[in-house]
């Protein structure tokens, strides 16, 4: 099972386009394959006491089992946050890293696509977020994509541009082979 993460939890951003394609193209390799969007995660989650695994709901264990505990691998899309990553994803990481923390991390196989609206396709956002998922035990793809000036490949609504495509299809037939 692979599982696309769209690594904002804002709502109608570009990184959701970019992680549509990305689960449509992956369908086409892979037959088990979903997508989560942090949009999704219900608002509980943001609760500090949420560290406590004994706090976490039946909704939030089953969302972690389902798509961490139950995926050998996961393909994150991380847009660039003021030179890093979303502190949602994060705290996404945090949360979900207190209640069975090796199941839901070590040893699976992570890759990673960076995306802004700015020149570096969030090549910093994904370092630093390498760091923290090595630290959880993850292996990571050593092709990572950054996606620069992503508002000139998205047409009304849909990843659009060709290069982009090839780009993304490229480093998702060699993750499936990982």
């Amino acid at each position: 099972m692979i599982t696309v993460l769209s690594g904002t939890d804002r709502k109608d951003s570009m990184t959701k386009i970019v992680s549509n394609y990305v689960h449509q193209k992956v369908k086409t390799l892979e037959d088990q394959v979903q997508l989560l969007s942090l949009e999704e995660l219900p608002e509980e989650i943001f609760d500090n006491k949420n560290y406590d695994p004994k706090n976490h709901s039946e909704a939030m264990n089953n969302m972690q089992d389902q798509y961490l505990i139950n995926a050998d691998k996961l393909i994150l899309i991380a847009p660039e946050y003021n030179g890093s990553f979303p502190g949602s994803l994060k705290h996404f990481i945090d949360i979900f890293s207190v209640r069975n923390y090796a199941p839901t991390f070590k040893g699976k196989k992570v890759a990673l696509i960076g995306v802004s609206s700015g020149r570096a396709g969030n090549l910093r956002g994904m370092d630093h977020l390498s760091a923290i998922l090595m630290h959880v035990g993850v292996i990571i793809y050593p092709n990572q994509l950054p996606i620069s000036s992503v508002k000139d490949a998205i047409e009304d609504n849909k990843l659009t541009a060709k290069d982009s495509q090839q780009s993304i299809d490229a480093i998702l037939e060699g993750f499936v082979k990982f």
